[in-house]
């Protein structure tokens, strides 16, 4: 590939324009993917595509090795791509002579027309960018480019400067995260095709260049342009030595400067990359692209340091992180012999010393997994598995090292042990990595090989492991093994089929097990029914390495209480806790329990880890982060400090004061969320942890701000005291009626069942409020409750739209002022209201432009805003719509609204959407003042000029809104 490319481009400066068009040919694809993976936009991808040929073209003559134009390539495209980005948006042709109506009918046309080709690929393409959003920025980087610019690994190791076995280790790195999602990754990048006049365009814009180099063979710096240069350098020398550093060529790989002269009839702009002068810029500056050095020296180190930190840089120059409340997922947590804590989250591996008050930050030098990342101790050595590579810390996590590679898999389990070597007096360390669908490796030679132990098992799913001195014992989702010479040999042990969690005191096995509801199904559970086996979860204790076995399940005093089937075992000293919904603790090896009540921390099946550190003290990890008790499992409280929080499920701006919802607990912040703590709930408690307690939601009503969250058949609402501390219950609110469908509503819901798999889904969800009344979609009905009712009413709006979400969350949307309601259905249609909800009629047919789904449907003032999937629309009267278009005259996609009440312009409205962020002008366009989204926003919010976004896992960031920016 370099020799092509070294023949063609002294063809091209030889003066054969027919090579330059083979050459744009051969890169533009990896050129426009790159880009892509930058702007985050197709067609403006191939706008700067366009305009990175054009100057390769220009520049060309400056090449010194044309070996490296490939890295030489990828510079320039990194560069202008972060030009592309500083702008915000592309220099526009200026419209002032054009009609007002032409460009209106103008940008409408090209809207619909491209509407209609992307609307069927749109919803994958966000996935797919979604996907891609959470692997690490080098195997993104290179995902991209395999399947997006049909680069082979080779080809993306010379653009980037990287080795091929470096390409292809962040290939098969991506590629495993992706998992599954692989498939669609694939397919839609693999679809993208760039348009078939993109070279000609380019060739067109050529043939008006001058040539590059003259046509006969000289050298790449003509010597007259040298004596120019000289000369230059000369009057340069008596003028100012500052002026003499632009002289400097950019994208030489052999020398770190040299003169180089275009003679132009024009004033004269030279273009650099070299270390500018310190700049004043609101954020933290961006810092441009160093210079490279030597070709051989072209490396890996030289590409993280230019393009891919430049970009970080730009990413948080508009958009920082502020902190969040203690909350946010906890993969895995792990104690060690002398009383230290890990535990791992998105954010890295953390370390609680015995008796420290906060986690402190271990390493980043450790890649975090999405799945378990397991540890070992041995020899006064820590292990932890990471995504595929183990790494080892010989000083208790404060620095670690590789210690070998691993098996591909997810890894659920990791032991070692000392043994001696089969035939030899030598004692030695034997490990043994589980993973859920790969199977169960051993290695002898420190990690050196690793050989699978497949025989005893049958297409089995690995659910845990553990040692009893050598004696190795692996849990599935059909039963209990032991390890014996090299086979699994499977255990009677209970009826259940699947092994959830075991725990050893001594020689004492304890194993939890269930039904296997990680793959339930109707007939699943029929059949455990019919079989006999318990629906329940089940305990059993084994003192002789499992060749016998007595139940020791739990049950409650009064009235008996199931043990949850996904029951999690820890123990230590003469304490072994049961922990599920509800949780269970024994003093006495299983003989007698005490019922530890229900667990709100508890979400559904969770089988994270808990570890034990003495009788009274216990860690576990979970969704919203690491809980502890102290008291013997009879209280958890969360214990995050140090920890940053990152998991948001709500955040409101109310009285100058932050609140934000975790879907755990509320939190407030005084200090712009420098500091927060804990909001008390004063009334019935709330099933936290639950799916209805995610949707949970802050709402301003007459000046009052309320937290609403849905609990079973009931709403619970609170109103935040006059001191900002104390949210109250709202008392008098009636039960939604639990036999409320009427029989021709179950005929329509199980006649869309059958058509497209609707269901009645999940009975409460979408609320709005205003004034004393409230709005809820309850059994796909949307039924009213205001103050002083007995009883809810039905304002019959029916949606039998289909689900697309995990939780069923994705209902209607609602905006309410006084008793004028739109609700927008799951179908794409917007219906209205104007008597609260007595009568509705279909708006549909008036609206500007067809789109799938609603994102978000809002008032500002009497002023009603309408995101779509295709666009924003808006409307004062509900009969006259318009389009809220960018200068470019294309409808933008946002997915989150909010306002800013100014006391002299009014409500200026800003918006954040795929994009970036978005503010509406008195023009009614939107001005796009920042290329970067933090994450997934599930809400919006402004304070003392800052605009502060919350993210489902990222926690919190914030952006100036001051007057540089308006």
């Amino acid at each position: 590939m370099l020799e092509d490319d070294v023949q063609l481009i002294r063809r091209v400066l030889s003066g054969d324009e027919s090579a330059f068009s083979t050459l744009v040919n051969k890169h533009k694809k990896g050129v426009h993917a790159l880009i892509w993976r930058k702007v985050g936009d197709f067609h403006h991808a191939e706008e700067i595509t366009q305009d990175v040929f054009l100057q390769v073209y220009r520049k060309l003559g400056t090449l010194k090795d044309p070996k490296c134009f490939a890295g030489w390539l990828y510079v320039i495209a990194n560069r202008l791509s972060l030009n592309w980005i500083q702008r915000h948006t592309p220099a526009m042709q200026s419209l002032e002579d054009t009609p007002a109506i032409e460009i209106e009918e103008s940008s409408y046309t090209h809207y619909m027309t491209e509407l209609r080709e992307t609307e069927t690929s749109e919803h994958r393409s966000e996935v797919v960018k979604e996907l891609l959003e959470n692997l690490p920025e080098s195997e993104r980087t290179v995902v991209t480019l395999y399947y997006l610019g049909e680069m082979t690994v080779k080809e993306i190791g010379n653009f980037l400067g990287v080795s091929v076995n470096t390409i292809k280790s962040r290939l098969r790195r991506g590629r495993e995260r992706l998992q599954e999602t692989e498939t669609l990754v694939r397919e839609v990048l693999g679809s993208v095709q760039l348009p078939a006049d993109l070279t000609e365009r380019i060739m067109r814009q050529v043939a008006d260049m001058n040539p590059v180099a003259p046509p006969s063979g000289k050298p790449l710096v003509p010597l007259v342009s040298l004596g120019a240069a000289t000369i230059l350098v000369a009057l340069m020398l008596t003028a100012s030595h500052h002026y003499l550093t632009r002289f400097q060529n950019p994208y030489s790989f052999d020398a770190s400067a040299e003169p180089t002269v275009e003679i132009i009839d024009a004033p004269m702009l030279i273009d650099v990359i070299s270390r500018p002068e310190t700049r004043r810029q609101l954020g933290r500056s961006v810092v441009s692209s160093r210079n490279i050095g030597a070709g051989a020296e072209f490396s890996e180190v030289t590409l993280t340091s230019t393009a891919e930190e430049d970009l970080l840089q730009f990413s948080t120059a508009l958009w920082r992180q502020t902190h969040a409340p203690p909350a946010g997922h906890v993969r895995d947590i792990y104690s060690v012999s002398d009383g230290t804590v890990f535990a791992v989250s998105r954010t890295g591996i953390y370390k609680l010393d015995a008796d420290a008050t906060r986690w402190t930050h271990t390493s980043m030098r450790i890649p975090i997994s999405k799945s378990l990342m397991p540890m070992a101790e041995n020899r006064g050595t820590l292990y932890i598995i990471s995504t595929d590579e183990i790494f080892a810390s010989d000083d208790t996590g404060e620095t670690w090292r590789v210690f070998c590679d691993r098996p591909e898999g997810d890894a659920i389990g990791f032991i070692i042990t000392d043994e001696r070597y089969a035939g030899g007096t030598e004692a030695g360390t034997t490990l043994y990595l589980a993973f859920a669908d790969a199977g169960i490796f051993r290695s002898v030679d420190g990690g050196v090989q690793w050989h699978a132990l497949e025989v005893g098992f049958s297409d089995e799913r690995i659910t845990a492991l553990t040692v009893i001195g050598k004696t190795v014992f692996a849990g599935t989702n059909r039963g209990l093994y032991r390890l014996d010479s090299g086979i699994w040999r499977k255990l009677p042990v209970g009826r259940s089929k699947a092994v959830y969690s075991m725990a050893v005191l001594e020689n004492h096995l304890y194993v939890g097990m269930g039904p296997d509801l990680h793959r339930l199904t109707t007939v699943d559970a029929r059949l455990i029914v019919q079989s006999g086996e318990p629906s329940s979860g089940r305990i059993y204790r084994s003192v002789d390495l499992g060749a016998s076995w007595a139940e020791i399940t739990p049950t409650g005093e009064s009235p008996p209480t199931a043990l949850p089937s996904g029951v999690r075992l820890v123990a230590t000293g003469d304490t072994l806790l049961a922990l599920g919904s509800i949780q269970f603790r024994s003093t006495d090896g299983g003989k007698t329990w005490t019922d530890l009540g229900f667990d709100s921390n508890s979400l559904m099946l969770n089988t994270l880890p808990a570890v034990a550190l003495n009788d009274t003290t216990f860690y576990k990890a979970g969704a919203f982060g690491v809980h502890r008790t102290t008291d013997g499992g009879e209280s958890w409280h969360p214990f995050m400090k140090g920890m940053p929080g990152r998991r948001l499920n709500d955040l409101m701006v109310f009285n100058d004061r932050l609140y934000a919802h975790t879907g755990y607990e509320v939190y407030q912040s005084t200090d712009e969320g420098v500091s927060w703590r804990k909001v008390g709930m004063d009334g019935p408690s709330i099933s936290r942890g639950t799916p209805s307690y995610f949707r949970a939601k802050f709402v301003i009503a007459g000046g009052v701000l309320h937290f609403i969250a849905f609990d079973g058949n009931l709403l619970r609402v609170f109103r935040l005291s006059e001191d900002g501390t104390l949210l109250t219950s709202v008392q008098g609110i009636p039960a939604f009626d639990t036999d409320v469908l009427s029989a021709a509503l179950k005929e329509a819901l199980e006649a869309a069942g059958k058509q497209n798999g609707v269901t009645g889904g999940t009975k409460v969800k979408t609320l709005a409020m205003s004034g004393d009344a409230f709005y809820v979609e309850y059994e796909r009905r949307l039924v009213k409750w205001r103050h002083g009712d007995r009883a809810w009413t039905d304002t019959g709006l029916v949606d039998l739209g289909e689900e697309s979400d995990d939780f069923g969350t994705k209902g209607l949307k609602l905006a309410v002022l006084g008793e004028t309601l739109y609700v927008g259905k799951r179908e794409g249609r917007l219906v209205a209201s104007q008597d609260g909800g007595i009568n509705w009629r279909d708006v549909t047919s008036n609206l500007p432009f067809h789109f799938t789904s609603f994102k978000e449907i809002v008032f500002v003032g009497a002023t009603l805003y309408v995101a779509t999937d295709a666009g924003v629309f808006v409307s004062e009267t509900g009969e006259d719509w318009r389009v809220i278009m960018d200068r470019r005259g294309t409808p933008i996609v946002i997915t989150r609204l909010t306002t800013d009440y100014l006391a002299v312009d009014g409500p200026i409205v800003y918006g954040v959407g795929d994009l970036g962020t978005y503010r509406l002008e008195m023009d009614g366009r939107w001005h796009h003042f920042s290329a970067e989204v933090p994450g997934r926003i599930v809400s919006l919010g402004i304070m003392n000029n800052k605009l502060y976004s919350a993210t489902k896992d990222r926690g919190i960031f914030q952006i100036s809104l001051s007057e540089d920016l308006r």
